[in-house]
């Protein structure tokens, strides 16, 4: 069945104008032509020639027949938000949201219609349809164009979205164009993790056992809620064929029963996707939708300095989590319930513990959003806005005063050095037993707050109580600690400076491997990755997300970071099957998927030479680095052992970088390059954090030390890949080493015997113990205490290393032992060219 228009729009009907701001019983749709009419949020992707549909409390981006972002070309819902105040910023959440007709088969859409644009009816309706097709995800990460049967079916989508309600209705028709076949029809919601996570009924914030009655997908910064809701009387399955998928992402997913669709004909299914400012609001639509009955519970939220604004109060049916409430300025919330049901409440005013410094209102930059939608966030993240509250430091009410909190203590901490920096609330009093169900979780487990500065000033609302206060400003700063405690309603302020320990003249430190909101499994927003590494000391963040070109300069300069860091563009091309690869530097193609990544999923290579030749035709000049070789990376898809490649189809030699240490491992990553480099692989070693978090990867002391010969004012993306190709490197877990010749050159026999002195840096908090001097890779010298002095004088061509390690942990904040690396120093004795000391890998297939 074709999408026919119903007759409701004549076909000579001028467009509605799209950027309207609806009232009560209006809805509209059309095709976008003005961009002003999208909105935003992490990862909002709308652009020209999609289409919006919405009301006057929800709006719903469906994406045109372009092929879209992410991992999901296809289209669907690619963005969704509640209608906004003006000013405030949008939040969407939304990755992909489409339906999915067993696992991996989704609709390729061909064509869209606006079938009714509402203005006299009320009653929007868009239609989509096309063929079905695979998800590339999965036959590219299994390089098997196979693994998802073509079953023929054609696939028509009917969107409908009334007036007034937070539902679109989405009814599927899937035709059987060739044979009989059976399906299990359903939906797959893939949402930020980054600013978002799964809230379930029955378990709340855990996750919980399927079948459901409906799933929400709920923002941290109370903001929004996405769900996904069966139509009456149906409940949303999770059928096991989904793990696979669940394996490569996290999802909020619902599935009906296996349906047989005989030659020739079609089946029907309902289902809405909703949007709310909160759970309650899709469950009361819910309920509504199924026509239950049901009563009213609400109430308001208190402390002993007046109503608390931004509290989530989980409310309960039968002691398991109904639904998740927010409340308003008056501390209100109204939410429906099973008539007759045993309710209670419990409210939370702890927050997530994370505090990151950003203009209240900023709201969350997407990459990847249409460039009116980009100027607003940027706008927002340098001059912020209105912004739905969050209730902080106001603890968990306890059982016997469910909706009472506590009043939270202030805390101001100031840098006198003007610099930004990291602090960690260590709680000394004993922390309470909470519901994970209802409440998040302390940070790092035992923290009442992290937090991150863009300048030189943060202030914290915390629960009261004592605390050790750690101020951290990363691998080249002292940490300094204070005990203090803080009082209900009071404000504390407390002065400090973290002293440089050294000057590293022509090094600057980068973090060549980090993730943020364009990577699926990451759980940190962009404008806070930025943050979090300027407060850590890093001068040189490279933007290697998973499969999207990252371009973190606008967020920097709109953050006021350039006095202290640099942004390096840059994507980790990730197939599944081949390893991991990071590219860098690049530009961003904004009129290209993914802002011009490589799609490996949508074409996949048939040997991993042919994948490097990809990459360097689309990024010429472009630093080809291999992450994490033996962990999902190139050298283990290839079978790496010393001397050996076991897969020679899945290897290559054509890479400049090479991750030594990652996230603090680092003795097997040293063994594998230190084999390559002397059969005469040359790369430049480099040491990551690849950080999918806040803290995760320990960011601040896994890093590089690069010697681009300038300093931050006059760095230059030239500069960077001229010092990556002299592979003039310092590979960091906590101090840098400092040789009297620069790593990476090349001595020639004239030189020689030739000194090197050795010399480890570090604040006092990271003691090294030894230096160790490498000949070709093997330690042939230790010298105790923390500076050598090495003589160099081989009778062939070699290369030397120099370790730093120590025996203490890098305490207080960090339990890994300090360890450097530089890169080789080659000895050529003829100057005809370095010969390597080890023969070529051999290629055993």
């Amino acid at each position: 069945m074709a999408c026919n228009n119903n007759g409701d729009t004549a076909a000579d009907h001028t467009p509605p104008d799209l950027t309207e701001v609806l009232g009560d019983g209006e809805a509209r749709a059309g095709e976008i032509t003005d961009e002003e009419a999208l909105f935003g949020g992490i990862s909002a992707e709308g652009r020209a020639g999609d289409y919006l549909i919405y009301n006057s409390r929800v709006r719903f981006v469906i994406q045109g027949t372009r092929q879209g972002d992410y991992y999901v070309q296809q289209g669907g819902v690619i963005d969704a938000d509640i209608v906004r105040p003006e000013g405030e910023a949008g939040a969407d959440l939304v990755d992909e949201w489409a339906g999915m007709y067993g696992l991996g088969r989704l609709g390729d859409t061909q064509s869209v219609s606006v079938l009714d644009d509402g203005v006299e009816s009320g009653r929007a309706v868009i239609c989509v349809e096309g063929p079905e097709s695979p998800m590339g995800l999965l036959t590219g990460a299994l390089e098997s164009e196979d693994f998802i049967p073509d079953y023929g079916l054609w696939v028509r989508t009917v969107y409908t979205l009334e007036a007034d309600s937070p539902l679109l209705e989405v009814t599927t028709t899937l035709t059987a164009t060739e044979d009989d076949v059976a399906v299990e029809p359903g939906d797959i919601l893939i949402g930020s993790l980054d600013l978002g996570a799964p809230w379930l009924p029955g378990s709340g914030l855990e996750g919980g056992d399927y079948p459901l009655d409906w799933a929400s997908f709920v923002g941290v910064r109370n903001d929004v809620a996405l769900g996904l809701l069966p139509a009456p009387g149906a409940q949303l399955e999770l059928p096991g064929s989904i793990s696979l998928l669940q394996e490569l992402t996290d999802l909020v997913a619902g599935f009906g029963p296996e349906v047989a669709i005989p030659a020739g004909e079609s089946v029907s299914y309902t289902r809405y996707y909703g949007v709310g400012a909160d759970p309650a609001a899709l469950s009361d639509a819910w309920l509504a939708l199924g026509g239950a009955a049901s009563e009213t519970f609400s109430g308001a939220v208190s402390a002993p300095d007046g109503p608390v604004a931004g509290a989530r109060v989980n409310v309960l049916v039968d002691g398991a989590p109904w639904t998740l409430a927010f409340t308003d300025e008056a501390g209100a919330f109204s939410v429906q319930v099973p008539a007759g049901a045993a309710v209670s409440a419990l409210a939370s005013g702890r927050g997530s513990g994370l505090y990151v410094e950003h203009p209240e209102g900023a709201g969350a930059y997407s990459s990847y959003a249409a460039e009116p939608v980009m100027a607003r966030s940027l706008e927002h993240l340098a001059s912020g806005g209105p912004a739905p509250a969050v209730a902080r430091g106001r603890g968990v009410a306890d059982g016997a005063d469910p909706l009472v909190l506590g009043a939270p203590a202030t805390l101001v901490l100031s840098a006198d050095d003007g610099l930004p920096f990291s602090s960690r609330l260590l709680m000394l009093d004993e922390d309470g037993e909470v519901d994970l169900r209802l409440v998040q979780d302390r940070p790092m487990g035992g923290y009442a707050a992290l937090s991150w500065s863009r300048d030189d000033s943060q202030t914290l609302e915390v629960e009261p109580g004592r605390y050790r206060v750690q101020l951290f400003r990363g691998q080249r700063f002292e940490i300094l600690e204070r005990d203090i405690t803080l009082e209900a309603g009071q404000s504390e302020t407390l002065r400090f400076e973290l002293p440089a320990a050294y000057e590293a003249e022509g090094w600057l430190l980068g973090d060549l491997h980090v993730h943020s909101g364009p990577s699926n499994d990451a759980n940190i927003s962009i404008e806070d990755r930025a943050v979090v590494m300027a407060a850590l000391g890093i001068q040189l963040l490279f933007g290697t997300d998973h499969d999207m070109v990252t371009d973190y300069r606008p967020v920097v300069e709109a953050a006021g970071l350039t006095p202290v860091m640099r942004a390096v563009v840059g994507d980790e091309n990730s197939p599944v099957l081949r390893g991991h690869v990071n590219t860098y530097p690049v530009e961003p193609d904004p009129s290209q998927p993914n802002r011009g990544a490589l799609l490996w999923w949508v074409d996949a290579p048939p040997d991993t030479q042919t994948w490097f030749d990809w990459l360097a035709e689309r990024n010429p000049g472009a630093i080809r680095q291999l992450n994490h070789p033996l962990d999902s990376g190139v050298g283990a898809m290839a079978k790496w052992s010393p001397g050996v490649i076991g897969e020679p189809d899945r290897w290559t030699d054509d890479f400049e970088a090479v991750e030594v240490l990652n996230d603090g491992e680092y003795e097997d990553y040293l063994a594998f390059y230190l084999d390559v480099f002397h059969r005469g692989d040359l790369a430049a070693p480099v040491g990551v954090s690849d950080s999918h978090g806040h803290t995760r990867g320990s960011p601040g002391i896994n890093g590089t030390f690069i010697h681009t010969g300038t300093g931050l004012d006059d760095y230059s993306d030239t500069a960077l890949v001229g010092a990556m190709l002299d592979r003039a490197t310092v590979v960091s877990l906590g101090p840098f080493i400092e040789l009297s010749v620069l790593p990476g050159s090349t001595l020639t026999g004239a030189s020689l015997p030739a000194t090197l002195e050795a010399r480890a840096l570090s604040p006092s908090w990271i003691v090294v113990d030894e230096l160790a001097l490498l000949e070709n890779g093997v330690e042939i010298e230790v010298v105790a205490g923390d500076s050598a002095r090495f003589v160099l004088d081989p009778s062939a061509d070699a290369s030397y290393s120099v370790i730093a390690r120590g025996e203490t942990p890098m305490g207080p904040l960090f339990t890994e032992l300090p360890w450097a690396f530089t890169s080789p120093i080659l000895v050529d004795l003829d100057g005809d060219g370095w010969d390597p000391p080890l023969p070529p890998l051999a290629m055993d297939p």
